[in-house]
């Protein structure tokens, strides 16, 4: 999908981003981009969750629990970059500020991972009815082929009975009466016929 695109796009740069935090040298600007970075993933997040309620771009569960592993994934390694600034940077007002951060951040991480287990749990709970679903159609379909069964051999029964006596009445019948019968009627008809003439 078009939007799947543009949203990996975005990932990609924030990735790219947080990939040369990592390897530029430690300073107080890099905080500032840390946070940056974190509110871009969380308006990632939230694109996420809207596409999941927009019926014009709907976006499949699976997709979703990738895009949360992913922004979860950066999350950490953000993380481990707040926690190294602190380490390096001096004074007390920015230690404060950064242990903010890593609480607010590991709430953060704590909610996405109740959401995922939400998530997850309303997936299974949607299985488990599909299942119990499947389960009954079975066996309602195997009762109808056990009364269908039944009916084939009542029938099979039926016309072996009609058969019979088919044969019983066509044994018992004597034709050559009948052919006697209708050569008497024809004499009959053919003396009426010369008495009318004459």
């Amino acid at each position: 999908m078009e939007s799947n695109a543009a949203w990996d796009n975005q990932y990609k740069k924030l990735e790219d981003r947080t990939t040369r935090l990592r390897v530029s040298p430690v300073n107080d600007d890099q905080l500032a981009e840390i946070n940056a970075i974190r509110e871009l993933c969380e308006l990632l997040e939230r694109i996420s969750t809207t596409n999941m309620s927009n019926e014009a771009l709907p976006t499949p569960q699976a997709e979703l629990a990738r895009r949360k592993s992913l922004l979860s994934s950066l999350d950490l390694r953000l993380h481990e970059l707040t926690k190294r600034y602190s380490r390096s940077s001096a004074g007390m007002s920015s230690s404060v500020s950064t242990n903010r951060d890593v609480v607010s951040m590991q709430r953060q991480a704590m909610g996405q991972q109740d959401r995922q287990l939400a998530t997850l749990s309303k997936g299974l709970t949607d299985l488990k009815t599909q299942s119990l679903q499947i389960s009954s159609e079975t066996d309602l379909q195997a009762r109808l082929l056990d009364d269908m069964d039944g009916d084939v051999d009542r029938l099979e029964s039926a016309v072996g009975a009609n058969v019979e006596q088919a044969r019983r009445l066509k044994d018992d019948t004597d034709y050559s009466q009948l052919y006697w019968f209708i050569v008497a009627l024809c004499v009959l008809l053919f003396v009426q016929i010369m008495i009318k003439s004459s």
